[in-house]
């Protein structure tokens, strides 16, 4: 038929029914295909320890290992719409190949599965739309900046926006610095981006946290309303309670990343005048009172590890030296003679309202220029808290000439339990720096020459 005859024609029956087969054994198991790869996918995640050979291949080129307790899927969203599936993470850790790097780790956390793209730069990207991050620890080996390194191209990670619950970081003493954490921390961060391989975080949001710890320092309850992040530079406002006052707190933290330069300014009323010193010195205040201060605090950057400043000026009410009870009678009868010194029933050098600046630094605590009156005249105090031991110079300032002439004062030196009293001498007075004592008697003399050619040369101009 048609030039076809019955055999070629059987041939192409079998050929076409042949070809009829290949196709539906091949949509069968192409069909099969879909089916059982999300459950072996599913199979791989839900296994303990199942992905975590693929990971550490896909990560053994990298500074840091990944490795997790357990993998859920949650049961929410739609199955034909994987932008809504959510994975549950448990025990996520990066654990670094180099020992002195922190540790993180994540208790639990929640996220959905992330969108792949290319930055403009062409980097590779993760996008994720939210995540909630419960019981991150953050476990610091040593605080000092870390060795200098040259950025690396790596994978940008992105979210829109990032919760943080009961969050913590901590790092050991590592001297000069004594241990330091942080706990409790909560919040919201939004936009936030990471580059892995410059090491730079953006973001933007507010976080509070239940304790600040570092040496003698502790705040609680900050609170802070504005905390941006911009490549790891860090700008932020809030507050804390700290020394029995709330704290007012804005501050600037340049490069944390690569060796932080820290700027915080401080703004506290009504503060415990002897838990700001026993905070400076790490003993017990021989001085006490109620103080408003504005500091500047200055730290990291170019500035020597330990080596952290705070400066500013200060208001004390009710400021009360405490005298010991060895102090001899003769002492007290000379002290109350005097009219511009105050001594109570209990033995306390009583001080007006006061202004000055006030300078902390590790271990040491400074007055300078710290003045009131008394009466017509104006009595200045000047000194230094340090390890425990006072040194403290209160002069009645002349009517004119204060730079030459000394006027009368007493000085006040010793420690807590053991401190002496006598009549300051003209190089006490009229020194550069009357808060900080004489090192040694060879200063003193070298002071008091200073002082005499001063005055011989203001008289012959006279």
């Amino acid at each position: 038929m048609f030039g076809y005859d019955d055999e070629v024609l059987a041939r192409l029956r079998t050929r076409r029914r042949r070809r009829v087969r290949v196709l539906v054994v091949l949509l069968e198991l192409l069909l099969v295909g879909l089916v059982a790869l999300p459950i072996l996918v599913l199979d791989l995640a839900y296994r303990p320890g199942g992905l975590q050979p693929l990971l550490d291949r896909a990560m053994r080129a990298t500074p840091v290992r990944l490795v997790y307790d357990d993998l859920l899927m949650l049961p929410v969203g739609s199955w034909f719409d994987w932008r809504t599936w959510k994975l549950e993470v448990r025990g996520l850790a990066f654990r670094p190949r180099d020992p002195k790097k922190p540790d993180w780790r994540i208790a639990r956390g929640v996220l959905p599965l992330p969108e792949l793209g290319r930055t403009p730069e062409g980097l590779r990207r993760l996008d994720f739309t939210e995540a909630d991050v419960h019981g991150l620890v953050i476990t610091a080996h040593q605080q000092r900046p870390p060795p200098s390194w040259e950025p690396v191209r790596g994978v940008e990670l992105r979210a829109q926006r990032v919760r943080f619950h009961g969050a913590s970081w901590s790092a050991p003493a590592d001297e000069p610095l004594r241990e330091a954490s942080v706990s409790g921390i909560t919040g919201t961060l939004r936009d936030v981006v990471y580059d892995t391989g410059r090491r730079e975080v953006t973001g933007q949001g507010t976080l509070r946290a239940r304790a600040f710890h570092s040496g003698n320092i502790t705040l609680t309850d900050l609170e802070l309303p504005r905390f941006d992040a911009e490549r790891s530079t860090l700008q932020f406002e809030g507050t804390a309670d700290f020394a029995g006052s709330l704290a007012r707190l804005e501050g600037r933290i340049e490069t944390f990343h690569v060796k932080p330069a820290v700027t915080i300014r401080v703004r506290l009323r009504g503060a415990q005048l002897d838990t700001v010193v026993r905070t400076a010195t790490n003993q017990p205040s021989p001085v006490a009172g109620v103080l408003d201060m504005d500091l500047s605090v200055f730290a990291g950057g170019t500035r020597p590890r330990g080596g952290a400043l705070m400066t500013g000026s200060i208001v004390v009410y009710d400021g009360a030296v405490q005298l010991p009870r060895s102090t001899r009678y003769v002492v007290l009868d000379a002290l109350r003679i005097l009219p511009w010194v105050d001594v109570d029933a209990r033995n306390r050098v009583l001080m007006k309202t006061m202004r000055g600046r006030l300078t902390l630094t590790r271990g040491t605590a400074s007055f300078q220029e710290v003045t009131y009156p008394a009466g017509k005249r104006t009595l200045r105090v000047d000194g230094t808290v340090q390890e425990g031991r006072l040194h403290l110079v209160v002069r009645l300032l002349p009517r004119e000439d204060a730079e030459f002439r000394p006027g009368l004062g007493v000085v006040i030196e010793g420690e807590p339990q053991d401190q002496t009293f006598r009549l300051a001498r003209p190089e006490d007075l009229l020194k550069p720096e009357p808060w900080r004592p004489f090192a040694d008697e060879a200063e003193r003399r070298q002071v008091a020459r200073r002082l005499e050619d001063a005055r011989r040369i203001r008289r012959g101009g006279r």
